[in-house]
């Protein structure tokens, strides 16, 4: 159903576990927020040019993802070379200077059908000793998953991968953390394991698409129940009852809270980039003569000096936009300051673990003075999650 951005560049070099220089261990003091809620950002290797470590501004952040890692199908990982590797030593550096937790992803967007041979059979042993080593021998403080998407043919080896690849992280360390990032449409994929996992963080972004038929939101916080849905995009419901409302941060939490999650294990996202619905101006517009094009990061929005007239907020669905009607008409979806602070108090309201951000190099300012940098990261972090 949905296409999440998970921008991973594949490396011919098939790297097995190989050790980071300087891979101490450091304790790291202070990693959670005041409350307890958690705020993992996801940093991808590819920012590394735009965003260095050193700058990240960890004031909001628990909890660092480094990616990505790649299965193979003998359970060797994919370690994307030199950039993925300098990067690594860095983050971790970086993360554990200011005395976050910082944890590798394996996995990213359309990485379901490579991990499907990895974790099956006796490459499911590989893949975890390998996961284990890599993660120990390099001084991370966990693995994330984020396998995209875990058909149903393969649940049952998916949750024995997790099962398994818990079990040995506590085996090399008990205070490891395994956390995942789960599709939003996929609850039940997840829900007999919810306990093997230290976070469960739904994707709750990047619906915007053909899915539903009609112009919508990345991330939007709630439904509006004045926009028809006309798609077949959204969890399946009774033939014979209305039609699902249009996907919402609200939507979904509620939809797994009902299956039984325990909220303080789950945790919601926030995105920090802005995608653009070209020959529309709003949500709930036919797409016929419509289509997608771009993306911008936040950053880059906020830098294209669009008139001050053409910043909306719906009340309804507590979503900013961009509309333009000249040179082109143009719908921009995105997430600005006042929805992060909603979001946390969302979390809050309904006890949730935490939020993910993706990605936490796009909403960086490096022309602004400091303490502007970082304006999303900043509004969250005066949210005080």
């Amino acid at each position: 159903m949905t296409v999440h951005r998970r921008a991973i560049v594949v490396s011919a070099a098939l790297l097995t576990a190989t050790a980071l220089p300087g891979s101490v261990r450091v304790a790291s003091a202070a990693a959670e927020a005041p409350s307890g809620a958690w705020v993992t950002g996801y940093y991808p290797s590819s920012e590394l040019s735009h965003l260095p470590p050193d700058k990240i501004d960890f004031r909001a952040i628990t909890h660092l993802v480094y990616l990505a890692l790649l299965p193979n199908a003998d359970g060797s990982l994919d370690d994307q070379t030199e950039q993925f590797a300098s990067g690594a030593i860095a983050a971790r550096d970086a993360a554990h200077k200011a005395g976050k937790k910082v944890l590798v992803c394996i996995g990213g967007s359309e990485t379901g059908k490579r991990f499907v041979p990895a974790i099956h059979g006796d490459a499911r042993a590989a893949l975890i000793r390998n996961l284990v080593h890599w993660t120990t021998t390099n001084g991370y403080d966990g693995v994330d998953i984020d396998m995209e998407p875990v058909e149903p043919a393969n649940a049952e080896d998916f949750q024995a991968f997790i099962r398994e690849l818990r079990a040995g992280l506590r085996a090399a360390d008990p205070k490891m953390l395994l956390t995942c990032a789960a599709q939003d449409f996929s609850p039940n994929v997840y829900l007999p394991i919810q306990d093997q996992f230290d976070q469960i963080n739904i994707m709750t972004y990047a619906w915007v698409g053909d899915y539903f038929g009609t112009t919508w939101y990345d991330a939007a916080l709630y439904n509006r129940k004045n926009i028809p849905y006309v798609g077949n995009g959204a969890p399946a419901t009774d033939p014979k009852g209305p039609p699902p409302p249009l996907p919402s941060v609200d939507y979904y939490i509620k939809d797994w809270l009902s299956r039984g999650f325990t909220p303080g294990r789950i945790g919601i996202g926030t995105a920090f980039y802005a995608p653009i619905w070209h020959g529309a101006t709003g949500p709930g517009q036919p797409l016929t003569g419509v289509k997608l094009g771009g993306e911008q990061s936040y950053a880059e929005l906020m830098q294209r000096h669009y008139p001050k007239e053409a910043f909306h907020w719906d009340d309804d669905a507590h979503a900013p936009y961009v509309s333009l009607t000249a040179p082109e008409k143009m719908f921009i979806v995105y997430d600005d300051e006042r929805v992060c602070r909603e979001k946390i108090d969302f979390l809050h309201k309904n006890h949730l673990g935490g939020i993910i951000i993706w990605e936490i190099g796009q909403d960086y300012r490096p022309d602004q003075p400091a303490g502007k940098q970082h304006p999303l990261l900043q509004a969250i972090y005066e949210a005080k999650p």
